[in-house]
């Protein structure tokens, strides 16, 4: 028998990880992990396919990298500084959100300047 939750007054439907009706999807028990995995496994299923591409450019350039073994020990640094600079990217734009810095009709001007700021920094 699927869980179900009690009305409390300072619960919050929308935070809850136990199972809870939702008489707008049919009334069947959902919890929050199951509502949020739909989207997201879409997205890493998809984003897994998009970074498969790397080793298919790796493996075109297998002939370079063994002719120069030193590259490999680069391309650890380089992904790892591209991960942090997405990270940074990310922490930034949810910061702006928060705190009302960016917000609809904003986001275009916000982009712009998150392109030309790469830029600017491969100058130096």
């Amino acid at each position: 028998m699927p869980l179900t939750k009690q009305p409390h007054p300072h619960d919050d439907e929308s935070t809850s990880l136990i199972a809870v009706r939702r008489p707008h999807l049919g009334g069947a028990p959902e919890t929050l992990v199951q509502t949020a995995l739909r989207p997201r496994a879409g997205m890493l299923v998809g984003l897994l396919l998009f970074q498969s591409c790397s080793s298919f450019i790796l493996t075109s350039y297998s002939g370079l990298l063994q002719r120069h073994p030193v590259i490999v020990s680069f391309l650890t640094m380089l992904v790892g500084a591209g991960g942090n600079a997405g990270n940074q990217a990310a922490v930034l734009v949810i910061r702006g959100l928060a705190l009302g810095e960016i917000h609809v009709g904003s986001e275009g001007a916000y982009l712009l300047t998150e392109m030309r700021l790469p830029a600017q920094i491969a100058l130096v």
